[in-house]
């Protein structure tokens, strides 16, 4: 079973490969209208009441280990509600020329992986994902402080929120 720890660096890692491919896009032409470089495909769902403590760690694990070396998959994120346990958000990105075709041609796919969790599919949907702060997210999965990120974008003079 994978602990935390490993859960947290896999999506590091997804974020890591968003990020690269989103910055790759944009520095390949700056004056093109900006296009987005990632798909989103999202499933929103309510578990079964007997999943429900199992989706946290087996949701992720289980898109991850389904959808690895699948062309175009870039990672994962998994959303539970913090008002009602039952209703997750499974969104799975996908980068590469052919991101739409691979995320429709695997939006079943991934509606399988978590049919052992699903109790009543609530919508699937396909989005074009505009990731500016993609960088951002990599530096805070990573460990840097919200301080040493305003330090970094003002020049060394934050003061520490909160």
């Amino acid at each position: 079973m994978a602990t935390q720890a490993q859960l947290a660096q896999s999506a590091l890692a997804s974020f890591r490969t968003i990020d690269h491919d989103a910055r790759s896009s944009a520095q390949a032409d700056l004056t093109r209208p900006q296009v987005s470089s990632v798909t989103a495909l999202s499933l929103e769902f309510v578990a079964t009441p007997e999943a429900v403590r199992e989706v946290y760690s087996a949701i992720p694990r289980e898109i991850n280990a389904g959808l690895r070396g699948v062309a175009g998959f870039a990672g994962s994120l998994t959303m539970i509600s913090d008002q009602e346990s039952r209703l997750v958000t499974v969104i799975t990105f996908w980068t590469g020329d052919d991101r739409m075709w691979h995320s429709d041609r695997n939006a079943q796919w991934v509606r399988k992986l978590t049919l052992p969790y699903l109790d009543r599919c609530l919508r699937l949907q396909t989005f074009h994902a505009f990731l500016p702060a993609a960088s951002t997210l990599v530096d805070a999965f990573s460990g840097k402080s919200l301080l040493q990120l305003s330090k970094a974008s003002s020049g060394g003079d934050a003061r520490r929120i909160g």
